[in-house]
């Protein structure tokens, strides 16, 4: 297992070789010297915040027996005052003691940071605070015999927990050339003597017996303490210096109450004088006319007032028209009864095979000039014409001009049966309609040819 040592020489060295890079790259060349101090800066803090549950405090090192060991003798030593060891602070003092506490409270705060850097930066604030509160007690800039008692003095009011843990592990991980020079490396190392010169104070630190040091180390005698009266007393002042500050805080706020309510006083008394004068203009310009009330019309009365009324509403008599059926209408019963033609079709044109069964030599219309075969299979198909005549039109036709839909040749009147007509019929309905009713003209009515026996075979 790693040693604490070798892993903080090995962040000390990876510090070094960070700042090595950056000072010789390229890309860093126009890069000024605080960005260059920022980015180590943020380059600690990050892998010291991700590391720091395992950097600090290690189980392998005695740093917590170093912080109950520092952490007693602190405690032992409370009865210290400012004058044992030589401090110039002015107990009496409300501001003093405000700095003091901030001094403190600083101090206190160097535990709960996590990055190195952080934890120097509450020192620095810190040792601030001190400088402050020394100038005010000595009346000018304090020197550095008057800075380190005033250290000590605070670290023995605070008594930060952890105290050697923290120090042990700025000094470990934080960045070496900052705890070597600057403000930060100075006041870490007085603060490192002030613990110092704690854990190894004597009877001849504080210039008093080697008894009577015994005896306070012992409990056996209990000093007065300045300082606690100094603070029973100062937090009295400081309590009503509060209250002082809140009843001022009050007033000020009393008083800017009271001046905005006579503002908001007098903005309603004005638009309500505004709202008065836009209703004046508002009756001039729209002036308010009363009509007389109506009296309603008694319709009950003997002579009611007639010009109030409406005139009456004469009934009127309508003739009632007798519904007649017309011919043409679907409801007549001779509406398909009429014969009349489809006027859809224009023509029908009957064609009849009139050749011999046997297969002997077939025969023409020669009137209607259609040559050709024709078998008994489209003998009736080929008669039914779209182009055809109406039946009606057809044997009007004939019977008007008398030709014959056979050919012209003379022939017996045994051998052929009398001519088709067509008959009327209630439920035609025009060719579209009954077309598929028509039934196919059979051969034997047509015409035979000349000379041939009917009755061949």
């Amino acid at each position: 297992m790693t040693s604490i040592e070798d892993l903080s020489e090995r962040t000390q060295n990876f510090y070094q070789l960070l700042t090595k890079r950056i000072d010789e790259e390229s890309i860093y060349g126009e890069v000024s010297a605080e960005h260059k101090e920022q980015l180590l800066d943020y380059t600690e803090k990050y892998a010291m915040t991700y590391m720091y549950q395992l950097l600090f405090c290690p189980p392998t090192t005695t740093d917590e027996d170093k912080d109950l060991n520092i952490q007693k003798r602190i405690r032992q030593l409370n009865w210290v005052s400012a004058k044992h060891v030589d401090c110039r602070i002015n107990e009496t003092s409300t501001e003093i003691h405000d700095l003091v506490y901030s001094a403190i409270t600083e101090l206190l705060g160097m535990d709960s940071a996590k990055a190195p850097q952080d934890k120097l930066g509450c020192v620095v604030r810190c040792c601030r605070k001190i400088l402050a509160f020394m100038q005010l007690c000595v009346g000018g800039p304090a020197s550095a015999d008057d800075f380190l008692p005033a250290l000590i003095f605070v670290v023995l009011k605070a008594n930060p927990a952890r105290l050697k843990s923290n120090i042990n592990y700025v000094t470990r991980f934080c960045n070496a050339s900052r705890l070597m020079s600057g403000e930060g490396g100075y006041y870490f190392t007085n603060l490192c003597c002030a613990v110092s010169f704690i854990e190894n104070l004597t009877a001849e630190s504080l210039n008093m017996p080697e008894d009577e040091f015994s005896q306070y180390m012992e409990g056996k005698i209990v000093p007065s303490n300045t300082w606690e009266s100094a603070l029973i007393m100062c937090e009295g002042m400081h309590l009503m210096n509060e209250n002082l500050q809140k009843f001022s805080d009050y007033n000020i706020r009393s008083d800017k109450l009271d001046k905005d309510s006579e503002e908001l006083r007098d903005a309603m008394i004005a638009f309500h004088d505004e709202i008065l004068q836009r209703i004046d203009e508002l009756k001039e310009s729209y002036p308010l006319i009363l009509k007389p009330f109506r009296e309603p019309t008694d319709l009950d009365a003997d002579d009611p007032c007639v010009l109030d009324l409406p005139p009456p509403l004469s009934p009127q008599v309508v003739s009632e028209k007798p519904k007649t059926l017309e011919q043409d209408s679907p409801e007549s019963p001779d509406w398909r009864l009429t014969p009349l033609p489809d006027q859809t079709l224009t023509a029908v044109n009957y064609d009849f095979d009139l050749s011999d069964l046997s297969g002997g030599d077939l025969s023409t219309c020669d009137d209607l000039g259609t040559p050709g075969y024709l078998s008994m299979e489209t003998a009736s198909v080929q008669s039914l014409d779209l182009n055809a005549y109406h039946p009606t039109v057809v044997m009007k036709r004939v019977e008007d001009v008398g030709v014959s839909l056979l050919d012209d040749q003379p022939s017996s009147g045994s051998s052929l049966p009398s001519p088709l007509k067509p008959e009327p019929s209630s439920s035609y309905q025009g060719f579209s309609s009954q077309g598929w009713q028509i039934p196919s003209i059979p051969c034997e009515t047509g015409a035979w040819p000349l000379g041939s026996d009917r009755n061949h075979t």
